[in-house]
């Protein structure tokens, strides 16, 4: 969680690498526990290929430089602990956290517990989750999926292919997922 908030901060180092660079007006690398996934998302890309290169690149620098700004290490924990303590805004807010905890068989001080480990949280162990997380999102063991108009599918698979990615082009989803049935 606290690495995802430290790369795609705003002002972040995603921020300045592909938006400031025009690659793409949003991105994000969220958690999907449910389905077990570490997800890379670039979203209205006004070049998808160009984004995913610059992230991948951003990724490998930070693992091979073994380098993070302290400062946007700072505001990533300040982020994350807001997010955390919005969630007891209100006593209603307060009583659904508590009952999502105790649903999910976790201790009520479950939230109290995340802010002490967020803030113990060092820049090594950031590092080593990047590393052991992160840097495979950009690897062939990562899928990639792509939903672009049509004419700009070739440059574009043309341009993944070059980074490395074996592609699957899929182009029509309906007829591919009767397919599978």
């Amino acid at each position: 969680m606290l690495f995802a908030e430290y790369i795609g901060q705003l002002e972040g180092v995603f921020w300045k690498q592909i938006r400031g660079q025009g690659f793409a007006y949003s991105y994000s690398i969220y958690n999907s526990p449910a389905e077990g996934n570490l997800c890379f998302y670039l979203g209205r890309a006004t070049n998808v290929s160009k984004g995913y290169l610059t992230a991948k690149e951003t990724i490998e620098t930070i693992t091979k430089e073994n380098e993070l700004d302290e400062m946007q290490v700072e505001t990533a924990k300040g982020a994350l602990a807001c997010g955390i303590i919005s969630k007891f805004e209100t006593p209603s807010y307060t009583a659904g956290a508590h009952f999502l905890n105790f649903h999910k068989g976790l201790p009520l001080t479950e939230d109290k517990d995340n802010l002490t480990r967020i803030r113990e949280v060092t820049k090594t162990q950031l590092l080593e989750v990047c590393r052991k997380y992160f840097l495979p999102l950009f690897t062939d063991c990562s899928t990639a999926v792509v939903c672009c108009p049509t004419n700009k599918k070739d440059e574009i698979i043309e341009d993944l292919a070059k980074c490395g990615l074996d592609l699957n082009v899929i182009d029509d989803v309906n007829r591919y997922i009767e397919h599978l049935k």
